[in-house]
């Protein structure tokens, strides 16, 4: 069995959120032919991975000009000392922290340490329901910074009480990482024991490894872009609000909206007027995502939108 995957083909669908990565599926190999590469995109407005338009922040930049002068060395210590601030800011110790090259690395890790062939793989429709005692419970925490309602509390906390459960957190969202690939898990010491049995050999980069830390250094970063990034979301809902559109209410850094219709043509006529919006999911086939970019990128899909899908289609 094969466990290749990004969180994108780890997700398959929201419908079926674990299955289709770690099982043989059409939809995760089609990714790649249904959209020009990203390289290709510069004149593009990218509102198709999720990613944070602002990127990292100034002092992030900052320790990536200096990571340069020591890229002839390997990053052991910066893994260490990465490590012990994850653990800081979770308040658990440090042999429970396993890092990897983005969260999909450890979805991997995951993978290839709790399934085989004679061990089944169970998905909730949408998402997961229970903690079970007899399963290995995987969370996927990326959107947790942009989390708001005073409900909501990070699935770390259960890790004491129910030690099967691993959470996955990102770089790559609130951090504007995407492209230096950190993540990491939270799990309990047995577990962590076992997933890092599954990485490779230094799975992190200096560079990310530099920015990282910088990152968490950095206190105004995560309500700065939680801010900007949530703001714009609601002003969007707001604009589908006035136009009659149908949404699934939203605490992430994107948008499910009601298109009418199979959102497979419209998510070419979007590429065609420069605009790159989320993949279809089969599940959700007449529905389409949308990633929260800057105002000014999110109000030029608007723009598009309205005239793409006109109000009396999304109905």
């Amino acid at each position: 069995m094969s466990f290749s995957m990004s969180r994108r083909r780890f997700a398959g669908s929201v419908g079926a959120a674990l299955g289709a990565a770690l099982l043989p599926s059409p939809f995760g190999a089609s990714r790649a032919s249904a959209a020009p590469a990203r390289g290709e995109m510069s004149d593009r407005i990218l509102l198709d991975a999720n990613e944070n338009p602002y990127g990292p922040s100034a002092s992030a930049l900052d320790a990536l000009g200096r990571a340069g002068r020591a890229a002839g060395r390997y990053p052991g210590a910066l893994e260490d000392e990465l490590r012990a601030k994850i653990a800081a800011h979770h308040g658990v110790s440090e042999d429970r922290i396993v890092l990897g090259c983005g969260s999909s690395d450890v979805l991997r890790m995951a993978g290839t340490s709790f399934l085989s062939p004679g061990r089944s793989l169970v998905a909730a429709e949408p998402t997961f329901e229970a903690v079970l005692s007899y399963a290995t419970v995987l969370i996927d925490e990326a959107y947790h910074h942009f989390v708001e309602n005073p409900a909501y509390r990070t699935a770390i906390a259960m890790i004491d009480r129910h030690p099967n459960v691993v959470v996955a957190r990102t770089f790559s969202k609130i951090y504007g990482m995407a492209g230096l690939r950190v993540g990491y898990g939270v799990a309990a010491a047995a577990n962590a024991a076992t997933l890092k049995g599954q990485a490779s050999w230094d799975n992190v980069n200096l560079a990310g490894l530099s920015i990282a830390i910088a990152s968490l250094n950095d206190p105004e970063l995560v309500p700065k872009n939680r801010r900007l990034l949530n703001d714009t979301r609601r002003w969007l809902c707001a604009q589908l609000d006035r136009d009659g559109r149908r949404y699934i209410p939203s605490e992430t850094n994107f948008v499910m909206i009601h298109v009418g219709g199979d959102v497979a043509p419209l998510i070419r006529a979007f590429r065609d007027q420069r605009i790159q919006v989320g993949r279809k999911f089969p599940s959700l086939s007449d529905w389409l995502r949308v990633s929260i970019g800057t105002r000014e990128e999110t109000a030029s899909f608007l723009t598009a939108l309205q005239k793409i899908v006109p109000k009396r289609a999304a109905a």
